[in-house]
């Protein structure tokens, strides 16, 4: 896993970049100790501004320099994240962040929100993030703590925004890199993606298309498949094209297509130490094979509707219906393995019209996403193959303040219409409608269809203001938000639905206390909808002893937070710390049943919490150094005395599940002119994560201690990097799912490799 290197900035410049967490600035090097740099400019707010304005807990990682360090997807860029880590990650398009603590598992209503563009991304009942790879990015901009009063339901912990880069109407540019691996029991691995952007009309119209392609080879083994030990090949590809117009200094227009597709095969499940999927379980296969052949002895079938017409007289005449089911049965299981596969296919378009007193923005989505997938449960007798689809189209319309006054306001609507359907198989064997009953309702294959609507409305606002000559800056934020959702189960029949409301305010205030530096506090709402579920999932969890419903209850938060940001040394060292404290009521919790995975309302918790970022510009030349770490104490509480008495992660005043007690990122880089022409760098990061706990189970993971390394040179247009990542080829458990048995997942074996780079 690669994660986000450092860059040394001019000290007269630094506090033009301080961040949240420190994140890199784009570098200007004509001579290589002639620095300059860009200000980062972000939209967190919704508007325009430099990125040391806001009054929150934001970072930034430009494209250029997610390209220069690796960082190809989401995954990669966790590990800079404070008090951020991955509940789930089996494959692209699979993986759950949580942020703060705020993680309930990885089915209902997202806990971390996500957005590409003006595209408000979101798969209706699932917690996944896109599938986007990291090239050819503008930037990418993480909000940490709820988002609410912005960002809508579902933004609880914290938001990532993937910004695309624009076309340029007025030059042509290309970039292309590419690359191979090599890892520990694996085969080859190697990737390429490429940019280019054709200007069309002069200041007015430009064309930028971009896409890539990637094959990480699998290292894995299994049971069922002895003679091949490399399994669990991953496969992903994308291409984007973005049109940008200008027809007037008043109105810019900007239309994006993008199309994402991965493959992950016997997904990253796997226990972790021995590289082994799951396979069949033999010894319970090796029990009923003769339960099939005395079933056959014993009974008469009816040879056409194949039911039982009574006991057999001669049971030695007996057929071979069971014995036949059973070995479709095995033959069928034997056959498939784990498979998770994802596609997105999203366009935008927005609209920004300049009125002078303030900009209208308009941004409408359109995205088709599809998760097809397969999972064998190890140990057990069931294959599920399901497939998910969404289709959803937002509109967002705001009007945001234009001008230098000392009072800003934006105000805005947003609607969304989504449909979701979900058809799943389990494939169990035929015991037939005498012995199935008595051994766990084995009777064959099973088909479960659902869908949901939903539709969301919302209206919100913000106004901020300078007082004292800036030195105070309070803002008051406000967003309302209702949604209609209805769950049909079309195998079962049978449907529920209910309406969600809340109202999300968020306050904050921001004192200058200096050129230096300033504090700031906020206090903000998070809110996410009740997550929808099958009967299955219900009748599952009433077999625990754990009441449940259809539609689950929604839960929210607030968060208290107090942060400061400085620099200090004449500008050599900036620092950045945040305080944050949250109330999270009736929790939405994940857990597993002896068949099913279903969601009930747990209780209630708090989280408190620190965040660190520091940066030092050494006095050695070209050598940067860059920490970020997190401190996190969760509690439960009050909860529900039976899902505490069934759950073994789950008890008053214990820790959440996937809420690690503490994470850092340590990072250096370094930069030197080796010749006139040709200049070379180092970058080192190391990233730790305390365990994580598994919420049915109560298992937690092992420590994560990741270590990466980039050395590499530039001549002109071209560049060539030499990388390794897991340096220390960790192979513990760093995730646990909570299927039966819990799944584990861990870092790819450690990877050397080289990428070439050329731009223009």
């Amino acid at each position: 896993m690669e994660h986000i290197g450092l860059i040394r900035f001019p000290r007269n410049l630094i506090s033009a970049t301080l961040l949240a967490a420190l994140s890199p600035g784009v570098i200007h090097a004509d001579e290589f100790t002639d620095f300059s740099i860009e200000e980062i400019v972000v939209t967190a707010q919704k508007r325009e501004q430099s990125l040391t304005d806001v009054a929150g807990s934001l970072q930034a990682f430009t494209g250029d320099n997610l390209e220069n360090l690796g960082v190809t997807g989401l995954e990669d860029i966790a590990g800079m994240i404070p008090s951020a880590s991955f509940v789930n990650a089996p494959a692209a398009g699979w993986q759950t962040m949580q942020i703060r603590g705020i993680s309930s598992g990885t089915t209902g209503e997202a806990t971390t929100g996500y957005y590409i563009d003006e595209l408000a991304f979101g798969v209706p009942n699932l917690q996944v993030a896109p599938p986007a790879r990291f090239f050819d990015l503008e930037r990418i901009e993480v909000l940490r703590g709820p988002q609410g009063t912005l960002y809508g339901q579902g933004s609880m912990g914290g938001t990532v925004k993937i910004i695309t880069a624009d076309a340029n109407p007025n030059e042509f540019q290309a970039k292309f890199q590419t690359g191979i691996a090599s890892a520990s029991g694996a085969d080859l691995s190697y990737y390429a993606d490429f940019s280019v952007n054709l200007p069309l009309i002069e200041d007015k119209l430009g064309l930028r298309v971009s896409g890539g392609m990637d094959k990480t080879s699998g290292y894995g083994k299994s049971p069922d498949f002895p003679d091949e030990d490399k399994l669990g090949d991953s496969d992903s590809s994308n291409v984007r094209v973005k049109l940008n117009f200008t027809p007037n200094d008043e109105l810019s227009i900007e239309a994006t297509l993008w199309h994402m597709e991965s493959n992950q095969d016997f997904s990253s499940f796997v226990d972790a130490k021995g590289e082994l999927y799951p396979a069949l379980d033999q010894a319970t296969a090796a029990t009923l094979a003769p339960i099939a052949g005395a079933a056959d002895l014993a009974v008469i079938l009816d040879p056409v509707t194949f039911a039982v017409v009574g006991p057999n007289p001669d049971p030695m005449a007996g057929g071979t219906f069971y014995q036949d089911a059973y070995s479709d049965y095995l033959q069928a299981r034997s056959e498939s393995h784990n498979e998770l596969d994802s596609g997105l296919d999203m366009a935008s378009v927005q609209v920004d019209w300049d009125l002078g007193f303030a900009t209208l923005v308009s941004g409408t989505s359109y995205m088709d996403h599809q998760l097809p997938w397969t999972l064998e449960f190890a140990g057990g007798l069931s294959d599920i193959t399901a497939l998910y689809e969404t289709e959803s189209v937002t509109q967002e319309l705001r009007l945001v303040s234009n001008g230098d006054s000392n009072l800003n306001w934006l105000v805005g609507v947003f609607i969304s219409e989504a449909e979701f359907e979900s058809e799943t198989l389990t494939t169990l064997p035929n015991l037939g409608p005498v012995y199935g009953p008595l051994i766990g309702g084995l009777t064959g294959d099973t088909l479960v269809k659902g869908k949901a609507d939903i539709s969301t409305r919302s209206v919100f606002g913000e106004v901020s203001a300078m007082l004292f000559d800036g030195v105070l800056e309070p803002s008051l934020g406000l967003r309302y938000f209702e949604d209609e959702r209805t769950f049909t189960g079309i195998s079962e029949g049978g449907s529920s639905s209910g309406t969600s409301n809340s109202l999300n305010p968020r306050l904050a205030v921001k004192w200058n206390l200096a050129e230096e530096g300033m504090v700031y506090a906020s206090a903000a709402k998070g809110f996410r909808s009740g997550s929808v579920q099958g009967t299955d999932s219900v009748a599952g969890a009433a077999a625990m002893g754990i009441n449940t419903e259809t539609l689950l209850d929604e839960d929210s938060l607030w968060s208290f937070e107090l942060g400061s940001k400085w620099t200090l040394l004449d500008g050599s060292l900036v620092l950045d710390a945040a305080l944050y404290h949250s109330q999270w009521d009736d929790v939405q919790l994940q857990f597993s049943t002896a068949t099913v995975v279903a969601n009930a309302n747990a209780g209630d918790a708090e989280i408190t919490g620190f965040d660190l970022g520091a940066m030092y510009a050494t006095p050695v030349k070209g050598l940067t150094l860059q920490l970020a770490a997190n401190i996190n104490r969760s509690e439960w509480t009050s909860v529900d005395p039976v899902i505490a008495a069934v759950l073994p992660g789950v008890e008053k005043g214990g820790e959440l599940a996937n809420a690690p007690q503490r994470s850092a990122t340590f990072s250096l880089d370094y930069q030197t002119q080796v010749f006139s022409e040709l200049e070379g760098f180092a970058r080192f990061s190391w990233s730790h994560l305390r365990p994580q706990m598994e919420v049915t189970s109560g298992s937690t993971t092992e420590e994560m201690n990741d270590l990466s390394l980039r050395l590499g040179v530039k001549a002109g247009d071209w560049e060539f990097t030499l990388f390794g990542e897991n340096l220390l080829d960790q192979a513990g458990p760093i995730g646990l799912t909570n299927y039966t048995p819990a799944p584990e997942q861990r870092l790819y074996p450690r990877k050397l490799g080289l990428n070439i780079k050329f731009q223009m």
